[in-house]
């Protein structure tokens, strides 16, 4: 079995995504791992300035995987403060994919009770991505039973009184509140749609009918096997930040900054996950135009004709 110090080896690689001996001996030293991973993501959290300066660096991203996966409520301070920064700079430290499609399920799997900071966040004014990743986040709350409805409810009746938001922020929020199937806001949401103040382009009232009656467009489960996880995350081509383009990095600095992988017999490396085709895809779902973007966050945010 690898040692921890190769484990984290693997991880911090820019070269070469993690081998399945590594992440399977992660799980194995659980115990072992676990202080290391949370010292590697309060690092990241709190520099991200060199993250961004790595394109291909990715440590951060595993660990909270690994974090999530072992239910790590210590990691909750930590994933929470990337939503601290601005809106640029946290797309460009997690990736569109992960910051939309795994952050609401990586904090409802390490949450540690303390609602009122993600409602920090949701109060707070930022820019479209960090404002959909915290109504998400909530909804990722509510539909694991991390926090009772009615808190999310109460939390939200508040947004609608005195939220001073655009018709984007809005019509985020009446997807929140329909994937959450908050009905009791209901009312709310339809004040809005007759007000125009959603944009039913992005936001079909049939598609937020389909919340309320329990079909929400956007699910967001625990993180449990991390290793089928990782399949998962290495198809998202932005992933690595590059916005479904190709990035190359030059060997001799990533050699320099990051180390190369371990090239044992038992590096088999993860294989991804072959995406479900469907011809109506949800708003979590890869677009199908191929951009590599989630289709909510491409094709599905452009105008309908």
């Amino acid at each position: 079995m690898l040692t921890v110090d190769e484990i984290l080896r693997e991880f911090e690689s820019e070269e070469d995504q993690p081998s399945v001996a590594a992440l399977r001996a992660a799980v194995e030293r659980r115990e072992e791992v676990v202080p290391q991973l949370l010292i590697l993501l309060e690092y990241t959290s709190e520099h991200p300035g060199e993250v961004v300066a790595r394109p291909a660096y990715r440590a951060h991203l595993i660990a909270m995987i690994f974090l999530a996966s072992f239910r790590e409520k210590e990691a909750f301070p930590a994933v929470m403060r990337f939503f601290e920064m601005e809106d640029s700079l946290l797309h460009d430290v997690l990736g569109e994919d992960f910051l939309h499609g795994s952050i609401p399920r990586v904090v409802a799997s390490v949450f540690n009770g303390d609602f009122e900071r993600v409602l920090e966040v949701v109060k707070r004014r930022h820019g479209d991505c960090t404002r959909l990743a915290a109504f998400d986040t909530v909804t990722a709350l509510v539909q694991n039973g991390c926090i009772d409805r009615t808190v999310a409810v109460e939390a939200y009746q508040q947004l609608f009184k005195t939220g001073d938001f655009s018709n984007n922020e809005w019509t985020d929020l009446a997807f929140a509140v329909s994937d959450a199937n908050l009905w009791e806001l209901r009312p709310a949401v339809e004040q809005l749609l007759s007000e125009k103040l959603i944009d039913e382009d992005r936001c079909p009232k049939e598609q937020l009918e389909m919340g309320f009656a329990g079909s929400p467009s956007a699910v967001f489960g625990l993180i449990s096997d991390p290793v089928d996880e990782m399949g998962s995350l290495y198809e998202e081509r932005d992933w690595w930040g590059t916005e479904g383009e190709d990035s190359e990095t030059d060997d001799e600095e990533t050699q320099e900054e990051g180390g190369s992988p371990l090239g044992s017999a038992g590096s088999t490396q993860v294989k991804p996950k072959e995406a479900p085709v469907s011809p109506v895809p949800s708003r979590n779902a890869p677009c199908p135009c191929g951009s590599g973007k989630k289709y909510k966050r491409c094709c599905g945010a452009k105008p309908r004709h």
